[in-house]
């Protein structure tokens, strides 16, 4: 039997109170002086000495109510030993999907074969999996199959790059991962934006190794717009498809600069002016006092001013010095407001890719980076997953804990019960 908390054992000294009051009562007989003893009779020994043992039992069931509390704030817990197994099979569940893994895991033994999520469930072969392209926390797991009784895990797993949060953890187990990632290569048409007269497709491109955009204008006749305008059907491999539509409006941004600020603001307006260009998009800049104008669309405000600004919902970018910060524009609490964190010179521009940091916090596409976390397909090598050997001694804990709380408590009230009922035959 093990303790959760065994700090609390240390309320197994109050034991001594109660002998101490036990010991205490004890006191010695009084000697009374009388004229005859006529009228006495002569007490009965084994009433006494029933006394005496009622005393006693009083005494111990006392002591073992206290020590039945104690141990119930310990939170007492039973160990109970598990079968150890020499071998466990992990299998990624969107592993599954693919027709030659599945009958390669189905010929695992399958009371030794899991699932690699949480908990590790048994894998059974009928079983209909949900969620199964859920992409796990490998090394979130990892720490976990600690308690797996086995001396050596096997894990099949997709080994995909978004999986890999943080740095490897330090286990005693021996972890044996293979990375099964059947030639996957992604193609897919995530989004169509209308400039003009023509329609600029955007598709994500992804395998194991890389990601990247593929950007194609086509004539506006080939596509079928709704009536909202908000999509369009496209002939893609000989099937119609719907696909998300934009609209592709100029980019305005609005500014406001002290005159010590005239240099960043050359240098903003230069980075922006080639994002504009380098994404074929209009842009329109207008610069302001203090009055901010709210009769128009303002996709950025740059407010490059000492007193703070207010009354405006949308992005906003103003200066505020960081020298601890990586880069030239730091977001902040408020996901609507960005700081500039040095000044502006033509070597930071450059070397920190200035444009590049504009084109984050403008954030034209937001729905995209969505659907980039569903179509990258990027892989690592089992070298790169493996975790990092624990120091020290490797203790096997293949236990499973039972909480004893409610058979204490049980007992405790049982007790209890015992102990009003001894104590009112001693009063009798």
């Amino acid at each position: 039997m093990t303790f959760l908390n065994p700090t609390y054992l240390w309320g197994l000294l109050a034991l001594v109170v109660p002998v101490a009051i036990h010991l205490w009562s004890k006191k010695e007989g009084k000697t009374i002086k009388i004229g005859s003893i006529q009228l006495l009779t002569e007490s009965n020994p084994k009433q006494a000495s029933s006394i005496q043992i009622n005393e006693l039992l009083l005494l111990f069931l006392r002591l073992l109510l206290i020590t039945l509390l104690v141990f119930i704030l310990a939170a007492p817990q039973w160990n109970r030993q598990a079968e150890e197994q020499s071998v466990v099979y992990l299998v990624e569940p969107a592993l599954l999907k693919n027709t030659g893994i599945r009958s390669m895991v189905d010929s695992l033994p399958e009371e030794r074969t899991h699932l690699l999520q949480a908990d590790f469930p048994v894998r059974e072969r009928d079983q209909s999996l949900q969620n199964k392209a859920a992409i796990p926390n490998y090394w979130q797991l990892a720490e976990q199959m600690e308690q797996l009784p086995a001396d050596s895990i096997v894990v099949f797993t997709r080994g995909l790059l978004q999986g890999v949060n943080g740095k490897p953890p330090e286990i005693y187990k021996k972890i044996n991962w293979i990375v099964l990632n059947p030639e996957t290569v992604i193609n897919q048409l995530v989004l169509a934006n209308q400039q003009g007269d023509s329609i600029q497709l955007i598709s994500v491109n992804s395998d194991s190794e890389q990601l990247s955009f593929n950007k194609k204008k086509i004539g506006l006749k080939r596509g079928k717009i709704n009536i909202k305008r908000d999509s369009i059907s496209l002939d893609r491999n000989g099937k119609t498809k719907t696909f998300p539509l934009e609209i592709q409006d100029t980019l305005r941004v609005k500014i406001a600069v002290n005159d010590t600020m005239l240099s960043e603001q050359r240098y903003i307006e230069a980075s922006l002016r080639a994002l504009s260009t380098f994404i074929a998009q209009p842009l329109k800049i207008t610069e302001f006092a203090d009055t901010i104008p709210f009769n128009t669309k303002t996709d950025l405000l740059i407010w490059l001013k000492n007193k703070p600004i207010s009354g405006f919902s949308g992005r906003i970018l103003t200066y505020k010095s960081d020298i601890f910060a990586i880069k030239l524009i730091k977001p902040t609490i408020n996901p609507q407001v960005f700081n500039l964190t040095r000044s502006l010179n033509s070597e930071n521009t450059v070397s920190e890719n200035l444009p590049e940091q504009l084109l984050e916090i403008l954030n034209l596409h937001p729905d995209l980076e969505q659907q980039l976390v569903a179509y990258d397909a990027r892989s690592i090598s089992k070298n790169e997953l493996q975790t990092l050997p624990a120091k020290g001694k490797n203790i096997k804990n293949y236990a499973r804990s039972i909480d004893l709380s409610p058979w204490f408590w049980l007992a405790l009230l049982l007790l209890l019960i015992t102990e009003r009922i001894t104590a009112f035959y001693r009063k009798q």
